[in-house]
């Protein structure tokens, strides 16, 4: 019936702002524990607007399918472009597909481990930061649709994990001037997709 149709279409309207909700308070926490207020950039966060309207936060609107939106969320930064990303982010209101927060004076003594509840990543840039630390276990598994991780520049420490197999969308990997130890997991000579891999 339409009253049920209805229904159906209210029930995901509130799901969707439910998980909204839930994101906000995930990048707000990031933001806390990493010295948001001290950030180079920080335009509209914490602010009334859209979480998608926040600088660095990219999302993954409805009419773009993938590979098709990494046009839109990290033009020409690979290619030695700038770090101004105010306008180069789609405008959407679907899951985040990007974080792009590299160069931006992050700080915490560990991995932000509030990222890796954003399983919808596609693309993280966190690289030029003062972030230390391991990297998570789980890292792969919890951000499976990686294709795009800049970690380079940073002071991360440890093994790399082994749950980067989980990452089989992986295409490039910047992990380079950081203090990673140990071997090299296996799956990135395996990964197919894996077409630029940097490390010391």
């Amino acid at each position: 019936t339409n009253s049920g149709f209805l229904w159906i279409i209210v029930l995901l309207a509130l799901l969707g702002q439910c998980c909204m909700c839930s994101d906000r308070e995930q990048l707000m926490s990031l933001f806390d524990s990493t010295g948001g207020p001290n950030w180079f950039l920080h335009t509209n966060w914490g602010s009334s607007v859209g979480i998608c309207e926040w600088y660095g936060v990219c999302c993954f609107p409805s009419n773009v399918t993938y590979p098709n939106w990494i046009t839109c969320a990290v033009p020409d930064y690979i290619e030695g472009g700038g770090t101004d990303f105010e306008d180069t982010c789609c405008r959407g209101y679907g899951e985040i597909s990007s974080l792009l927060l590299m160069e931006n004076n992050l700080r915490a003594s560990s991995f932000p481990v509030e990222i890796l509840s954003f399983s919808s990543l596609r693309s993280l840039f966190i690289d030029g930061n003062h972030l230390s630390g391991e990297l998570p276990s789980s890292i792969g598994t919890d951000l499976p649709l990686i294709s795009i991780l800049y970690l380079y520049n940073s002071s991360f420490t440890g093994s790399l994990p082994q749950s980067f197999a989980s990452m089989s969308n992986l295409t490039v990997f910047r992990g380079g001037s950081n203090g990673f130890s140990g071997t090299i997991p296996s799956s990135f000579f395996t990964n197919p997709n894996l077409v630029s891999l940097q490390l010391p």
